[in-house]
């Protein structure tokens, strides 16, 4: 059976990641350091689970890759569609758009594979809601790999790890332009001149005079 996040802190899913950016990363994510950021209710704790199925908390409660590339802002919606599309699978194997689909289907989804009550299985349908309302799919296709900026490869444990990468790589380089100034002495021969030339065609673009 499914072991989805059934929480009822589902309303602070927003809050929660943002505090992720705002605090520094823990060399853990466990319940203290939660409760040190504010989240000390009981139900709170089922928001570490939350981490650990969109792959920001990895088997030793450590943050991820893709916790620290969350961190970003101008990255974190699509980091977190990733993150959903990865840890939500039963969902998108389903439904291509599954953050786009009503309540009702998605529990009808989730109900034959999540041994739990009706109303936890709400409580799951909630989170992921709260957390699709937070994420941008925009540019990431089915299989967690993005369009055009986020490619998703498999890490050793199973896991997607994210790579942000610039729409156009070409775009992001500088072009160079070198000038080259050759002083010759007005005195020099036509010999000399001749052997100035043949070096820099040598040492420029390996040609070799004939």
């Amino acid at each position: 059976m499914s072991s989805l996040p059934v929480s009822k802190s589902h309303t602070k899913i927003g809050d929660f990641l943002a505090k992720i950016q705002q605090v520094r990363t823990p060399p853990s994510a466990t319940v203290n350091w939660l409760k040190s950021i504010g989240f000390k209710s009981s139900y709170d704790q089922s928001l570490l689970h939350v981490l650990d199925v969109i792959g920001f908390r990895d088997e030793s409660k450590k943050p991820t890759y893709e916790w620290k590339a969350f961190r970003d802002k101008q990255n974190a919606p699509r980091v977190l569609a990733a993150g959903i599309r990865s840890g939500y699978k039963m969902l998108f194997d389903v439904f291509d758009d599954a953050h786009l689909q009503e309540d009702e289907a998605l529990k009808n989804v989730l109900r034959p594979k999540m041994d739990v009550s009706d109303d936890e299985i709400g409580y799951a349908v909630e989170t992921f809601n709260a957390l699709c309302s937070l994420a941008d799919f925009e540019e990431i296709s089915s299989n967690g790999s993005g369009l055009s900026s986020i490619e998703s490869t498999r890490a050793d444990n199973g896991r997607g790890r994210l790579v942000i990468e610039p729409n156009n790589v070409e775009a992001t380089v500088p072009a160079l332009h070198i000038d080259i100034q050759v002083h010759i002495s007005a005195d020099a021969s036509e010999a000399q001149i001749d052997t100035i030339f043949e070096s820099m065609a040598k040492h420029l673009y390996g040609k070799t005079a004939e």
